[in-house]
């Protein structure tokens, strides 16, 4: 598995999908667009006033399983409140497996992203977007409820622009 993760990032950095550094802390991702697997597309723009939740996985990642249904859950208890989880694979899916891996999920799929993010150094990798399009966390790893809480909360508190 660990090799298989190697060899996609680095297909990844060979095609030019992730020629962008990656953003950090702090910084405004306002030309971040997305196509989803259901062919829409959205930009960070779209998404303003919402807080973003945007994760790497792989289907052969236990630790990505782990997270996406992670942040299933946690979407059904908070999506009243602003939230957006979005899934982007670090592997080549066609839009038909992304909807049936997502099937019934509230993680939405994406088939393509252009913008500055990219998995970091293991998956999942998760990407957290406050209600302004400023990048508040990226983190590679498997991420606890209680580190969810640590990021979401305070975010999904704050008032909508």
């Amino acid at each position: 598995m660990i090799l298989r993760v190697l060899i996609t990032a680095g297909a990844l950095l060979f095609t030019g999908a992730a020629m962008a550094k990656p953003p950090s802390l702090g910084t405004l991702v306002a030309d971040t667009t997305f196509t989803t697997a259901s062919g829409q597309s959205l930009s960070i723009r779209d998404l303003r006033g919402q807080v973003v939740v945007l994760t790497y996985w792989m289907r052969d990642c236990g630790a990505c399983d782990v997270q996406v249904a992670m942040l299933d859950y946690y979407y059904r208890q908070r999506r009243n409140l602003g939230l957006q989880i979005l899934a982007i694979p670090a592997e080549d899916l066609t839009d038909f497996q992304l909807r049936e891996a997502f099937k019934g999920k509230g993680v939405h799929p994406l088939s393509r992203i252009r913008g500055p993010f990219e998995p970091l150094d293991r998956l999942p990798t998760t990407y957290v977007i406050d209600r302004n399009g400023q990048v508040r966390a990226a983190e590679s790893g498997l991420l606890g409820v209680e580190r969810l809480n640590k990021l979401l909360v305070p975010l999904l508190r704050q008032p909508q622009p």
